[in-house]
């Protein structure tokens, strides 16, 4: 288990460390690999401090990596990637370490990299040996090793998700914002979005699915990209319309066609790409409509902002500063899938999975925790985490924002790639079209229980039939105290009691195959019928982020072996 020391000691200033990463070295043109700047990209490894891929050491200060599960092996020669501002590949004294612009630490070959001899910012690692025996050694011309990564044994690659999200119908003039909501020609018409993901496991090959299911008219895509999205001046990357444009590559359809069109109904992949994401790092997807849709179109809403602007703008740096406009949601975009040796979590939901309760463009839902967790766990680095949460969606009852969990289970977990988990946490919106007074109905409270154990029931059957292990949470407590702001107007004595038996069922043995008690999480011990301050946000319908983390970090991650 070895861990880089980085010196900032000598330094006038900080180190402002954005990137971190280690690779087998690769041969130059005349044969060789120490002071190259060539890496096996495959053997490319993120390495985290203190459970985030960036740090700003203090000048005078001496940091040390987080350790990395690696097998070692003597003989070969591995460089530390490093980026800040500039992307530097070092081994040790003596060495020649490369220099290039941009956040280059996952390149097999620097673009447009200088030399100089020298080693800058690495102390040195450090090896945990098992049986009790600590190596301390710098890695030099006479003990270089080479890292490779211990993951669990498992079938090829294969694609699995990697990031998902569950679209529904759009009101195109309501839903895009002005001018690009134009009728006359057709929503979008001549306009590109570009919006920003954060998938949640590595890979060095990815496609996209995209989806025109709800729209009444034909999406026409005439080019579509993805690069590394950059952050604004406050270091947030996530819906900011900002892209690293040498890193840009073009996306294409049906064996090399640079467009499609996809019919209303339909749902496709692209092409496969040859791009490299990192866990936990944000990404935009740019496309560029030639042609409008009709009224409804297919999309999201909530979550990251998407920004708009005519033209074919796949290439443009900045949206913001070009006029562009913004709007939150997803449009058309449906999941990222990535060729690797993994097995993919879906959280299917309402609008505590989808993020309600914490602010646009954070990632900090209890999915977005979970899947931080699963990664720095060597033992579930194999799994990957994708949100299938809709607000405002039900279990089984109408009215339901996007259809009800019954309805869209197949487009939304068992269509996906690489599913082998499904945690279900709905059922509070189905509660809150309960009429307590009400004998006989279809919002009476014998109709909303029975419904959604049915609805779970018909949603666990249909898992196992795909081999999938269905996973139950508790509805967690919405009781609104006096001095709550947000608007929530769900609780009844009676609603609550119907919260508490749908519990009772999600716990009892042999419904699910695993449960997560989400509600004995975050429940106000002193007033079980709501929330604790510290994790409810304003509503105390929703958490807030320390609800979110406290939820992900209570999950078991053995139900997961």
């Amino acid at each position: 288990m070895p861990r880089r020391s980085g010196s900032d000691f000598f330094s006038s200033g900080p180190f402002n460390l954005t990137g971190l990463a280690l690779a087998v070295m690769g041969p130059n043109a005349t044969g060789y690999a120490v002071g190259s700047d060539q890496t096996f990209t495959s053997s490319l490894v993120r390495v985290s401090i203190n459970g985030h891929p960036y740090s700003v050491p203090d000048p005078r200060e001496i940091g040390w990596t987080d350790p990395i599960d690696f097998a070692i092996t003597a003989g070969l020669n591995v460089p530390l990637v490093l980026d800040d501002m500039e992307t530097s590949r070092g081994i040790s004294n003596g060495q020649t370490t490369w220099f290039a612009k941009g956040d280059q630490t996952f390149l097999g070959e620097l673009d447009q990299g200088i030399e100089e001899l020298g080693t800058y910012f690495l102390s040195g690692p450090t090896f945990y040996v098992p049986y009790n025996m600590r190596l301390f050694s710098l890695f030099g011309v006479a003990s270089t090793s080479v890292l490779a990564a211990v993951l669990p044994e498992r079938d090829a690659d294969r694609w699995v998700d990697l990031w998902t999200v569950a679209p529904f119908i759009i009101d195109g003039p309501s839903g895009v914002p002005s001018p690009y909501n134009d009728t006359s020609g057709g929503v979008l018409a001549n306009t590109t979005i570009r919006q920003t993901v954060r998938p949640s496991h590595d890979a060095s090959e990815i496609k996209f699915q995209l989806s025109n299911f709800f729209s009444t008219g034909p999406l026409v895509i005439q080019h579509l990209s993805v690069a590394h999205a950059l952050p604004n001046a406050s270091g947030v990357s996530l819906g900011q319309g900002l892209i690293d444009v040498p890193t840009s590559k073009d996306i294409t359809f049906d064996g090399g066609q640079s467009g499609i069109t996809i019919q209303p109904g339909d749902i496709i992949e692209t092409d496969p790409v040859d791009f490299r994401v990192i866990q936990d790092r944000d990404y935009s997807l740019s496309m560029f409509l030639g042609q409008g849709q009709s009224h409804n179109i297919t999309g999201h809403f909530w979550g990251e902002t998407a920004w708009f602007l005519g033209g074919d703008q796949t290439s443009a740096p900045n949206f913001s500063q070009n006029g562009g406009a913004e709007q939150i949601g997803t449009y058309f975009l449906a999941a990222i899938e990535g060729k690797v040796n993994a097995e993919a979590i879906v959280a299917l939901g309402d609008s505590t999975t989808d993020r309600a309760g914490t602010d646009i463009d954070t990632y900090v839902g209890w999915t977005d925790d979970l899947a931080v967790r699963i990664q720095n766990d060597p033992s579930t680095r194999h799994l990957t985490v994708n949100n299938a949460g809709i607000g405002a969606n039900t279990v089984f009852h109408l009215p339901s924002v996007g259809e009800p969990a019954v309805d869209r289970l197949q487009r939304d977990v068992l269509n996906q790639a690489g599913v082998k988990y499904c945690i279900v946490f709905e059922g509070v919106n189905d509660i809150g079209s309960q009429n307590d007074t009400e004998i006989e109905g279809p919002t009476s409270p014998s109709t909303i229980l029975n419904g959604v154990i049915d609805g779970y029931k018909s949603i666990i059957e249909r898992l196992h039939a795909q081999g999938i292990k269905a996973i139950g949470a508790t509805i967690t407590p919405f009781h609104k105290p006096a001095y709550a702001t947000g608007l929530n107007f769900y609780y009844t004595p009676g609603r609550e009691q119907t919260r508490l038996k749908i519990n009772e069922w999600i716990r009892t043995p042999g419904n699910y195959d695993a449960f997560f008690d989400f509600s004995a999480v975050v429940t106000n011990a002193s007033n079980p019928i709501q929330m604790a301050d510290r994790y409810a946000s304003a509503d105390f319908l929703h958490p807030g982020p320390e609800g979110y983390k406290a939820i992900a970090e209570s999950i078991d991650l053995n139900v997961f072996h």
